[in-house]
């Protein structure tokens, strides 16, 4: 009933004061009952199901009608494991006509040249991103021969960007297009192998050219296993770059090689970059190495760092050193220390939970507080990583008792300040 109403009657829209809707395959037929304009956001899964329901034309028709019955569109996500060329031609169509747009989420793999330049022309959008995860993916091939895009003008107001692109294209892309000035966050993970001269080409493009750049996320890890390189190592000249932000709030690197970074490093970074609140500098590398961190590394982003809440490092353990006199105050929003591939003996593990339990409250936020440890790679990387030892069953030991440890001292805590008043008053007194 409902599906022959919507053929005879397409205009009427049933549930107007709808501000956000899903659309799969189950309920496609029903679309044009619950498109109209006051729409906000939209989540539609384009899958192979929708596909057998609607067909190629079905879809192209049903995007192209968008900017018509909901032109007020702000957010569209798009979910679909098929290429982009399928549709490429609509959506290029579709966007500019969309004014009102400020967040596009597609498939991975779908965001090409030419679907670049169509979102360029749309003036609110604010955000564009990928996810494979929940969005599905594309063809790779459709991305593998990236060309940057020429902009004469366009994305007048885009602050978050995530692409999957060589590095060396998004840094000819960022610096032709003069997009660096203006993104606040951006997420890039490469395709083929990247070289340390290019990621540090890419720093240089924001940080070196007044940058209001606040998010870094990069992801080094090529897209098959057999291209990363082991001798592609970074060194503390190759992050210099980031110095020259004193904004950056978040600064994720993940690298197939080890980090050649040392604890003075981390020192500089912490001094120069105080309002960090995530750190993770290549915690599961591919190729592991003896580490060049050791645990002292906590210590001056503990120091010049209050708002951490993610710290991720490839850390030496051998040697768990006292806390420094001159550090009274613990991380108040600290969720997670990534340790990624660093070796912790079985001996160990109670003395590493005691030292980050001084360095953590659970007080005043009542926040979750975990130690992880592994690899954080795609599946096509975890299928050839093997345990060598058992450091994840020892990290996972302090994960169990560090929250009971940072209870027991926030208690400690408590209980020295309520002396320490009564004391005072009997002074005075």
């Amino acid at each position: 009933m409902l599906a022959e109403f919507g053929r005879a009657r397409p205009r009427i829209a049933l549930l107007p004061s709808l501000r956000q809707l899903t659309l799969n395959a189950k309920n496609a037929q029903y679309a044009s009952l619950f498109i109209h304009p006051d729409l906000v956001k939209l989540v539609v899964h384009l899958d192979a199901r929708f596909l057998e329901a609607w067909g190629m034309t079905g879809i192209n028709n049903f995007l192209l009608e968008l900017p018509t019955f909901s032109p007020g569109l702000q957010a569209l996500v798009i979910r679909a494991s098929y290429s982009v060329t399928k549709i490429q031609a609509t959506l290029c169509e579709m966007f500019p006509m969309l004014p009102c747009m400020q967040e596009v989420s597609l498939p991975r793999y779908w965001l090409t040249p030419k679907i670049i330049l169509a979102l360029a022309m749309v003036r609110s959008l604010r955000r564009v991103d990928w996810e494979y995860i929940a969005n599905g993916q594309g063809e790779l091939n459709d991305i593998t021969n990236f060309v940057t895009p020429i902009f004469r003008s366009g994305f007048h107001n885009l602050s978050d960007l995530s692409l999957e692109i060589d590095i060396p294209v998004a840094h000819r892309f960022l610096a032709s297009s003069g997009l660096f000035k203006q993104l606040s966050s951006f997420f890039i993970r490469t395709v083929n192998v990247p070289t340390p001269s290019h990621l540090r080409d890419l720093l240089q493009v924001f940080f070196e050219n007044g940058s209001i750049l606040k998010k870094l996320f990069i992801d080094g890890f090529p897209n098959s296993p057999r291209a990363a390189e082991k001798e592609s190592i970074v060194t503390s000249e190759t992050l210099e770059a980031i110095l020259d932000s004193s904004q950056l709030t978040h600064f994720s690197l993940y690298w197939p090689a080890h980090l050649h970074i040392m604890d003075t490093d981390i020192e500089l970074l912490s001094r120069k970059s105080p309002k960090l609140q995530r750190l993770s500098l290549g915690p599961w590398p591919y190729f592991p190495a003896a580490p060049s961190l050791t645990l002292e590394a906590l210590f001056p982003l503990l120091r010049n760092c209050p708002k951490m809440e993610y710290i991720g490092l490839y850390i030496d353990t051998t040697i768990i050193p006292p806390i420094p006199k001159d550090i009274r105050r613990p991380f108040k929003r600290m969720h997670i220390f990534n340790f990624g591939f660093s070796h912790l003996d079985d001996g160990k593990t109670e003395k590493m939970a005691l030292l980050l339990s001084r360095l953590c409250t659970l007080q005043p936020h009542f926040q979750t507080l975990s130690v992880l440890s592994g690899p954080g790679w795609e599946m096509v990387y975890r299928d050839a990583y093997k345990e060598t030892d058992g450091s994840y069953k020892n990290w996972k030991t302090v994960s169990q008792f560090l929250p009971m440890l940072v209870t027991c001292r926030d208690e400690e805590r408590l209980k020295v300040r309520q002396v320490t008043k009564q004391l005072e008053a009997l002074t005075m007194h």
